[in-house]
């Protein structure tokens, strides 16, 4: 039986590994719906690789998602962007995988980001609403991923309870 795992302060690189590993698992099951939280669209728009996978995502039939804030534009995407002006999941990376009704195929990450390893980066917006800006090279996140059905499931309900201005139309 999977187990839900918890890693503090991992790199971006371990993010993206465990992401592509969802995408994978997505990409497989051909149906269902998947949301990827990004921080920042440009993290998006950045990426070809990122851009590829995600249209054939949205290509081969799953419902996609990509939710951040908006300082670039997405534009003739085949899947849905969600702008959050109000940054309220600017602190977090999330990608979440419901599977497409096979429980054993749900798939959940969500990571905050850390300012410093004492201080996760919603502590630090609340002390400095402008904080200095943390290079790629030093941001970890405190994650947690999972592949346990009742766990991907109750993660889903957690993010809506917690950011429904976001989520509603979307979820």
């Amino acid at each position: 039986e999977p187990r839900p795992t918890i890693k503090p302060s991992r790199s971006i690189a371990d993010m993206m590994q465990i992401s592509r590993e969802f995408e994978r698992r997505a990409w497989r099951t051909g149906e269902g719906s998947i949301h990827a939280g990004f921080q920042r669209l440009s993290s998006v728009a950045n990426s070809e690789r990122t851009i590829d996978v995600y249209e054939r995502l949205a290509e081969t039939g799953i419902e996609v998602t990509v939710y951040g804030y908006p300082d670039t534009k997405l534009s003739d995407v085949p899947f849905t962007v969600v702008e959050d002006t109000e940054r309220e999941l600017d602190a977090y990376w999330f990608l979440l995988f419901d599977g497409a009704g096979e429980p054993t195929r749900n798939a959940a990450l969500v990571s905050e980001e850390c300012a410093d390893p004492q201080e996760t980066v919603t502590e630090q917006r609340e002390r400095d609403p402008m904080p200095q800006a943390v290079s790629a090279e030093t941001r970890t996140y405190d994650s947690y991923w999972t592949t346990e059905p009742q766990t991907v499931d109750r993660l889903y309900e957690l993010a809506y309870e917690a950011h429904p201005s976001v989520l509603r139309s979307n979820w």
